[in-house]
């Protein structure tokens, strides 16, 4: 005896919906690695764009300044795409930290020399390095 024509497309739907569920669980398993992996190169190119804002001094221009928060803010971008499963705290400590480096840069006077806003500058740098560590250590980045 055979199954009526509805009841086999239904077992067939359900099947495929089993299967898709099936990969779609296998897949993430397997993409975990390369999440973390992804997670701890944004850290990296946070840390490499704090070291440039950590590297302003008084020979620095306000463009070198401007060029450190762009990458900084680019750097930034990129870790909140790659750790969008990180815990909220995570992510809005590194946004509020690199809030607070980026308002120290645009709190530089027309008529401030670089020299005179860079103390403001570095001792800003602290909160998101911590952030960073944080996020780091989570993932264990190596």
């Amino acid at each position: 005896m055979s199954m009526p024509r509805t009841s086999r497309t239904a077992v067939t739907v359900m099947s495929s919906i089993a299967l898709a569920v099936s990969l779609a669980a296998c897949s993430d398993t397997a993409s975990q690695p390369d999440a973390e992996a992804a997670v701890c190169d944004s850290v990296a190119e946070v840390r490499s764009a704090l070291a440039q804002v950590a590297g302003l001094d008084s020979t620095s221009t306000v463009d070198d300044a401007q060029a450190a928060k762009d990458s900084l803010t680019t750097a930034v971008e990129g870790l909140k795409t790659s750790a969008a499963d990180l815990e909220t705290a995570d992510s809005t400590a590194v946004s509020a930290a690199a809030d607070q480096i980026s308002g120290a840069i645009d709190d530089v006077a027309g008529s401030d020399t670089i020299g005179e806003a860079a103390a403001a500058v570095q001792s800003s740098t602290g909160a998101l390095d911590s952030a960073l560590t944080e996020i780091s250590d989570g993932v264990q980045c190596e």
